[in-house]
């Protein structure tokens, strides 16, 4: 856990850090003894934890809600002034500390806090989850409709024009308003091969190819042109990719 105390009291950040090492063993802790250093040392250090005074000369300790987005950090006020508690609500702060507090009043406000940590960790590896999987599939629109796809699932591509359709592992066809040579730039995976003018195939559907007719089979049973053009380079690629 990274913490940053910020008192101008030197006795006061003294005191909580001593209490803090002996609560925890794996704590960082940075001091500050006003709001603008304070901030500096938060953008610098990224703490998880704010200890936050109130009355400090110069800039009151509400003042570093205005200098930084506190949502990201768990705020715990650290006050002898009871009437900052309405002002702390009101900021949606974590805790509320009222000197002079002891361990067993600390210990418990830890206790919440590793509770939270853990929640915002999971929360972050969740919506970090989430994020991967969208960044890996692909984005398709057609006229009325928006489709993340998964070019795992794509078997082929077939060209028409200004258009192309898609055809999917689970038997759907997607229509896109998109020429094959723009949908090829999107198409990244080195599983994807454009053997033809008209068709893009996804290699790890390929069944068998005849060369003689210089057709792939595809494992739904589809028949693909290989072109004279694209033949020996379809050939060489197909046999590095299956080595």
């Amino acid at each position: 856990m990274k913490v940053i105390i910020i008192d101008d009291e030197k006795s006061a950040r003294e005191n909580l850090t001593l209490m803090l090492n002996h609560l925890k063993t794996d704590i960082e802790i940075i001091e500050a003894d006003n709001v603008l250093s304070a901030h500096q040392l938060i953008v610098e250090h990224e703490p998880q934890v704010i200890f936050l005074d109130i009355n400090m000369p110069q800039h009151d300790g509400f003042e570093l809600f205005e200098l930084l987005n506190t949502d990201n950090y768990i705020v715990v006020v650290v006050t002898a002034n009871l009437s900052h508690s309405i002002p702390a609500i009101q900021k949606k702060v974590f805790d509320f500390l009222l000197k002079p507090f002891g361990f067993t009043t600390l210990k418990q406000s830890l206790d919440r806090i590793d509770i939270e940590l853990k929640a915002r960790l999971q929360k972050n590896k969740s919506e970090n989850v989430l994020e991967a999987t969208f960044s890996e599939k692909l984005k398709i629109k057609t006229k009325t409709e928006l489709f993340f796809v998964d070019p795992e699932d794509i078997v082929y591509c077939e060209s028409d024009n200004n258009y192309t359709s898609l055809f999917l592992n689970n038997k759907n066809k997607i229509f896109i308003s998109k020429t094959i040579k723009l949908l090829e730039e999107d198409l990244k995976q080195p599983f994807f091969y454009r053997v033809h003018r008209s068709f893009i195939v996804n290699l790890n559907y390929v069944d068998s190819f005849n060369s003689y007719l210089s057709v792939i089979k595809l494992k739904d049973n589809s028949q693909i042109p290989v072109s004279d053009r694209k033949r020996k380079g379809f050939l060489e690629y197909f046999n590095n990719f299956k080595q």
